[in-house]
């Protein structure tokens, strides 16, 4: 597998991953990949940008993105375009349903959030 994509990882703590409107990609090497999205234990989120809600979302495909031998990788894709904005490695769409929230800000994102529970990169812009 040859990724080029942004891989978000979990802390062990409830994370909010953020899947970026302005990165969806045709390509699923390299969209962003969430690695342990853990929604029963941690209560992970998925937090998306650009007003996007989860109606306007498809993520009813499901792939063997990390070689494991087991379709249980689910992409995430925008309904309008068929645009991919993420992967998230073994969850499928009963595991993702209500999980996403919408990431409201009047500032860019920074280069990559320190804090605890937040997980976002990719802008040049930093406070």
């Amino acid at each position: 597998m040859s990724v080029q994509a942004e891989i978000l990882s979990s802390n062990g703590n409830t994370d909010v991953f953020v899947l970026e409107a302005h990165a969806a990609t045709n390509n699923v090497y390299q969209a962003q990949v969430i690695t342990s999205f853990d929604w029963f234990t941690d209560a992970d989120k998925i937090g998306l940008t650009g007003g996007l809600t989860e109606e306007e979302l498809d993520y009813m495909e499901l792939i063997d993105f990390d070689e494991d031998g087991f379709l249980d990788d689910a992409v995430i894709k925008l309904k309008s375009t068929q645009a991919i904005l993420g992967v998230v490695l073994n969850a499928d769409d009963f595991v993702l349903e209500g999980e996403f929230i919408p990431i409201v800000s009047t500032k860019p994102p920074i280069t990559c959030l320190q804090k605890v529970n937040i997980v976002s990169c990719n802008s040049s812009n930093v406070d």
